[in-house]
């Protein structure tokens, strides 16, 4: 992230031009003080703690998670979903009016939720 976390809750930092011995001094606030550095530290932190599945790895790498471990406290089962936005843009894709001469990687989605 290459702004301050606070920059989203409307901050702006302070420019003072002051006199300096031969002009003028531009003196610009860091974009980082303590506090934001501890929040991407949190947040960088807590992204390394978690799998790609949100689950922290602690849990899911927990020996106490494997099947063939007789005294095993948890264990994970995959379900299977279906993502109905990705499933619409499949079948579009399909239309062949979009395939063959007509394909073009430049060609993006929407999506629009349509309530019924």
């Amino acid at each position: 992230m290459g702004f301050a976390p606070r920059r989203l809750w409307g901050w702006e930092p302070e420019t003072r031009i002051v006199p300096d011995g031969d002009g003028w001094l531009i003196l610009r606030e860091p974009e980082f003080d303590k506090e934001q550095y501890e929040l991407l530290a949190a947040l960088h932190e807590h992204e390394a703690s978690v799998n790609d599945l949100g689950i922290p790895l602690d849990e899911a790498m927990s020996p106490l998670a494997d099947p063939d471990h007789p005294n095993a406290t948890h264990a994970y089962v995959a379900k299977p979903v279906r993502d109905w936005a990705e499933q619409a843009v499949y079948e579009a894709q399909q239309d062949e009016k979009w395939n063959g001469d007509n394909y073009t990687p430049a060609r993006k989605w929407r999506v629009e939720r349509v309530d019924l």
